[in-house]
């Protein structure tokens, strides 16, 4: 049993097939299956792709079950890594979580803001999941009245300020200064 709230089926191999959330190999379309020696294993596999919404931390269930003849009963698969017997596979989906900010700062030093007055937005983000983040970067279109922008250590290019971060890693906080 695939657990198909949380993962897309991309492929069946060795002559399977999909029916909602069972894949089924029979020996009559899997010839690797016709007979297994004692001893003797056979690896059926499929691949599949977490679905984008699934959420940081969720876990991902596989239970497969064996029935063959002269088997009274099926046998389910186990998860070799738990002690437990015949309970399901499992993974935990690792997925970056950023929360961003941005704050705005009169550097004047008064809570009035007026025209000539110079100005810093500082943008910051944090990785509150459980895997880094990869190829980050932070963009932000600068406001029109801005006079001389400087995005430090960032770029700036047909009005919006950008800065190539990197990889973030969990629980990292970053964060970058536009000047005006």
């Amino acid at each position: 049993v695939v657990d198909i709230a949380n993962l897309d089926i991309i492929e069946v191999e060795n002559n399977g097939n999909q029916a909602g959330g069972t894949i089924v190999w029979e020996f009559s379309n899997t010839p690797e299956l016709v007979n297994v020696a004692g001893a003797a294993s056979v690896s059926l596999a499929f691949r599949a792709q977490v679905r984008g919404e699934v959420a940081n931390g969720t876990e991902i269930f596989n239970q497969g079950s064996i029935i063959s003849q002269g088997m009274t009963e099926a046998v389910l698969t186990d998860d070799p890594s738990t002690g437990e017997i015949d309970d399901s596979t499992r993974v935990q989906v690792l997925a970056p979580t950023i929360t961003f900010n941005k704050l705005f700062f009169d550097l004047t030093g008064d809570d009035t803001l007026r025209p000539g007055d110079q100005v810093r937005y500082q943008i910051s983000l944090q990785n509150g999941g459980t895997a880094a983040s990869t190829n980050t970067s932070i963009s932000d279109v600068l406001p029109t009245n801005l006079v001389d922008p400087q995005a430090i250590g960032g770029t700036i290019a047909n009005g919006v300020a950008s800065w190539a971060l990197g990889d973030v890693a969990t629980g990292a906080f970053v964060a970058v200064e536009l000047l005006g």
